[in-house]
């Protein structure tokens, strides 16, 4: 364990490419061992602010290795709670959208099958958002 590293990050959410209004709650922690980097965190909203797209949790503490035909993140689970009593849990394909960069997505599998990603329209004022992700460092 010669490379072994413990710290917190600030999670940032957008909405397509604009910043969420404002949170009450922006709280990440992560552990380094080598490359392997496992990061958890808790986002609350306060407002949701008026920007539209696809929800992106960005500010991660190390870039997502660019790890080809293998996935550079395991294990990811996300889940919403709207705050009006629903939920949208799902897997991020990191090894698709998001190698070489410090953000990730919320998706899920539409009727298809296939992965669809997650919008504005899924939070509201007061939505919170956790989530633990194990992923290889570049």
């Amino acid at each position: 364990l010669d490379d072994y590293e413990e710290g917190t990050w600030t999670p940032v959410l957008k909405f397509g490419s604009g910043y969420v209004g404002s949170y009450t709650e922006q709280i990440g922690i992560y552990t380094k061992i080598g490359r392997a980097v496992t990061v958890t965190y808790r986002i609350a909203i306060g407002t949701k602010g008026s920007n539209t797209g696809a929800i992106t949790v960005n500010g991660l503490p190390f870039t997502l290795a660019n790890t080809g035909a293998y996935p550079a993140a395991y294990g990811l689970h996300h889940n919403i709670n709207s705050g009006s009593g629903g939920s949208v849990s799902g897997q991020l394909p990191v090894n698709q959208f998001f190698a070489n960069q410090t953000y990730g997505g919320f998706y899920t599998s539409n009727s298809g099958g296939n992965p669809t990603g997650v919008d504005q329209a899924y939070v509201s004022n007061g939505s919170v958002l956790n989530g633990t992700l194990t992923y290889q460092a570049s």
